[in-house]
């Protein structure tokens, strides 16, 4: 997965969101083994586990390895580009083959309380370990 330690801290909103899209042109221009060591690459360990939906305890993901499991079903991707890795702070962007199309991106964020947020351009949700 790409990560840089030039990131400015997120708290800089304007620098964060121009390092952000500085990030994603240099996915663009990866070559094949240079994505297919991304997609290789596990989740960070933080991640890893099994979450369920806050409001819909029903619709889980799982995170195993490198998989993205949701609703019991495989989800392949065609990327994934880690942002953050620090201090518990992790922000991922994950291109599936419909984000491709539309030209967004899906995001996970472990969040300061231990919840895990996934958002796309229409959707977001916030997930929990089901112990929790």
């Amino acid at each position: 997965m790409i990560s840089d330690d030039q990131r400015p801290s997120p708290e800089d909103s304007d620098a964060y969101a121009d390092w952000v899209e500085s990030m994603r042109e240099k996915a663009k221009l990866s070559s094949a083994d240079e994505i297919k060591q991304r997609l290789e690459a596990d989740f960070p360990e933080a991640i890893q586990g099994r979450w369920l939906d806050e409001m819909d305890p029903s619709d889980e993901l799982l995170i195993r390895g490198s998989e993205f499991i949701k609703s019991g079903e495989p989800w392949p991707y065609l990327d994934k580009l880690l942002l953050t890795n620090d201090a518990g702070k992790i922000h991922l962007e994950i291109i599936f083959p419909e984000n491709e199309e539309e030209g967004s991106s899906t995001s996970l964020f472990l969040m300061d309380d231990g919840a895990l947020g996934y958002a796309t351009w229409h959707e977001a949700c916030t997930y929990l370990r089901p112990d929790a």
